[in-house]
This record gives structure tokens, sequence and C-alpha cells, in this order.
């Protein structure tokens, strides 16, 4: 027996999120206990239900098979780091940090994402920014009232960041009042709900985020004339991808500009720079340089100063043959066929 009598109206409801009886309503708590240890048990194949005892007491019941369907051994010994692992990179899932210092509220935000995305969880802002900063990671779900360092402190930390500045963050909270939402955007939060919030509204507007990333990829991939600048979303983002594209207009014509010589003009480690091009782009930073080359060339080719040979060499490129390779594989026609269409002679 634990806590009020469930009164038999109410047996239905106890584990769906956030459902709370009128008794317990302001006690300490989330409301979510009972539905995240009621999907976990649905995860093992088992059962977790409430009945009353003959006496009038609560009773919850959990029932597991002995043998789970997938189950899997842990390699023991010098064998451990040897076992079969799945990275964050491998997955091919985006990755979602949640930072909330309420474990049973976390936990559940985390078993429901965790389907769709790679999740990492992280107990109060200071872990999540240790993370955030080592890891790949695609969208930040914080709680605003945490210990150590709080959601607004975090959102600031990382929008003002240029390694991390361009993650996508989404702020919940419980303070219902117009000053904290503004405090939430301007620290740079990219979209605020409140609790109690519905999983299903808080899954669209990660997806809607991530899409809305995925589109000013896109577009920037596919539409030669598009700028670097429409990859930014914020403004250490902007001077970022300007200072980025400065260096490389002035060095695009260099057959050796590596990566190496981009992360020191950025002041950044690879690691560190691979990270940001590809969380703004889609792109790594060898294929950034690739397509930086190939809409320079565009610009030239409208121009028509110069020969498409001419071009090839000015843009960096090894010899005409590796550029029209490059440049129909980009946009799928070859550079000639593209001007053609362009009505541009060259």
């Amino acid at each position: 027996n634990d806590g009020h009598l469930v009164p038999d109206s109410e047996a239905e409801n106890i584990f769906n999120p956030f459902y709370r009886l009128k008794e317990t309503e302001n006690q300490l708590g989330s409301g979510i206990g009972l539905s995240l240890a009621h999907s976990l048990t649905e995860f093992h194949r088992g059962k977790l239900f409430y009945r009353q005892t003959p006496d009038g007491l609560n009773q919850f019941v959990l029932m597991l098979p002995e043998q789970q369907e997938d189950s899997y051994r842990i390699a023991a010994g010098n064998e451990k780091e040897k076992a079969e692992m799945v990275t964050l990179a491998e997955t091919g899932k985006p990755v979602v940090l949640i930072v909330e210092d309420q474990d049973d509220m976390r936990h559940f935000i985390a078993r429901e994402l965790a389907e769709t995305y790679q999740v990492l969880e992280a107990e109060n802002g200071k872990v999540a920014l240790d993370l955030v900063r080592k890891n790949t990671v695609n969208l930040i779900i914080s709680d605003v009232m945490m210990p150590i360092m709080d959601g607004f402190e975090l959102c600031n930390e990382v929008k003002n960041d240029v390694n991390v500045s361009h993650i996508p963050f989404i702020l919940l909270t419980a303070q219902h009042n117009l000053q904290s939402r503004l405090k939430g955007l301007n620290t740079g939060a990219d979209a605020y709900m409140e609790k109690p919030f519905s999983i299903e509204l808080l899954t669209a507007q990660v997806s809607n985020l991530l899409k809305s990333r995925e589109l000013l990829n896109k577009t920037y991939l596919e539409k030669p004339l598009a700028p670097v600048a429409s990859l930014a979303i914020s403004p250490v983002d902007d001077i970022f991808l300007r200072k980025l594209n400065d260096y490389l207009e002035e060095n695009l014509s260099n057959e050796a500009l590596s990566v190496e010589m981009l992360a020191d003009t950025m002041g950044m480690s690879t690691s560190s720079l691979y990270r940001k091009v590809k969380g703004l782009s889609g792109l790594s930073p060898n294929d950034f340089i690739r397509i930086a080359r190939l809409k320079k060339a565009i610009l030239l080719m409208q121009n028509g100063e110069n020969r498409i040979n001419e071009i090839a060499f000015q843009v960096g490129f090894s010899s005409p043959a590796y550029f029209s390779t490059c440049f129909q594989k980009q946009y799928g026609k070859t550079p000639s066929e593209y001007l053609r269409q362009a009505g541009t002679k060259n």
C-alpha cells in the first residue's frame, strides 16, 4: 500500500503520463513514475497492473517473463573492450540530448524518443555542457529549474559558444508566465514549452526543428547560387560562416587547401571543426570545401571571362576532367550543359 487508496473510477488512468490523484496534486512528483514503469514493463514483455486487495489496500502487480526474447551477454574481463558496440555516429540517427534533474521525467522523455533518435542524458547543465562539447549533438531539450547550472544558463552558454551554437535548443519549464518565456527566448532558445506538456507535441517540435535544419542544408547544397550565410541561424553562426567563407574565397585556388589549414584559421581542432561544419551544413569539411569550389566556379562561368578548363584550375581542382566529374555528380549536368541551360555563352 503506497499512498491514498485509488478509487475504482480512476484505476484506468493512473498509468497515463502526468496523471495525478486530486489528493496528491500538491505533493512532490511529476506524475510519470507509473507511466514510465508501465512502459518499461511492456518493453520487457511483462505486465504491470493495479488492483485493490480484499481488505481495501492498493496493490501493484509486476509480472516479467523469466527469459527475454531478445537478450544479450556483456563480455567480461579483457574481452569487455572488444564487445561489439554501436556508436552514436554509426546509428545514423540524429542525437538528442535531454537535460533534466528529475530522473523519472528524464527517463520518460528518453524512452519516448529512443525509437527515432539516439539519446544522451544529463542531470544538470554542467554535465550537459561537457557532453555537448565532446559529442555530436543535433538537438538539446532542457528543463529550466536545475541545480548547479539551470536551463537558462545552459542555453546561454551553448548559444554563445561557436563550437556548438548551431544546435537547436528546446526549453521546458513549469513557470507559466510571460517573463520566463521572454527570458528563455532571449537566451537564444529555439522553442519554449510549458509543463505539463504533451509528449506528442514535444516529439513534433523536435522533428520540426531538425527538418528545418535539413531544409537549410538541402537548399545550400542543391542551389548553386545559395550563399553560405543562408546556413546561419544565430549571430554567432553568421560570424563563423562569414570568416570561414572569406578564408575559402582567398584560398580556393590552392589545390593543397586542407581541413587542417581551415581548422587552424578558425582556431579550432579538426574534430571540433568537423562537428561544427557537419552540424551547420550536413557536410564534412572536405565536402564543404568541394561545394565552395563548385559554387565559385559557377560564378566565374557566368561572368564568361574564362574558359571552363581555366576555371577548373582557378578554383583548385587538379584537372578539368575531375572538375567536370564533381560538377555533374553535384548538379546532375556537366559544366557546359549548365551554361547552355542558364543561357550563358562560354
